[in-house]
């Protein structure tokens, strides 16, 4: 029985430039996931800050002198959108990306959480048009998965 050597047409790639390159996609989905928790939905009329001119008293010269004063509703300080980070670990043949919040919003389980866990994301933010982490995350993933096939068909 006679035997063929089988040689492949392309050389095998390098490891190295495989792992940076999912590592570049995996780093993409961090970034990705925590822009999107960052945005918050429009704020509903109501709730928004409204202003009024005050008197603050005279100038030098004796004119009136006025202020913007906020009257009802409340201003959003962003807090939320920036207590979310991300990290890439690299060991070995694993890379793990973490996306969570940093303790400065101990209310972001409430407002962002999974919906079907408790503590998790309450009824009333679902409605006012928070997202939840578990349901971007599977957005955010579904296209890093796409990225790292596509990546991995290339090599092939």
């Amino acid at each position: 029985m006679p035997f063929t050597v089988i040689r492949p047409t392309k050389p095998p790639p390098d490891p190295r430039k495989v792992m940076a390159e999912a590592q570049t996609i995996m780093e993409g989905f961090g970034a990705d996931l925590q822009r999107a928790m960052a945005k918050y939905p429009p704020q509903a009329a109501a709730a928004a800050p409204r202003y009024e001119r005050r008197r603050a008293g005279r100038t030098a010269k004796g004119r009136i002198r006025y202020r913007r004063v906020q009257v009802g509703g409340y201003k959003r300080t962003r807090t939320l959108a920036r207590s979310w980070h991300f990290k890439t670990e690299v060991g070995g043949n694993r890379i793990v990306t973490t996306v969570a919040t940093d303790g400065t919003a101990p209310y972001a389980v409430y407002v962002e959480g999974p919906r079907d866990t408790k503590p998790g994301q309450s009824r009333l933010m679902q409605s006012r048009g928070w997202q939840s982490v578990a349901i971007e995350g599977e957005k955010q993933w579904k296209k890093a998965v796409r990225k790292l096939s596509a990546m991995m068909k290339g090599l092939s």
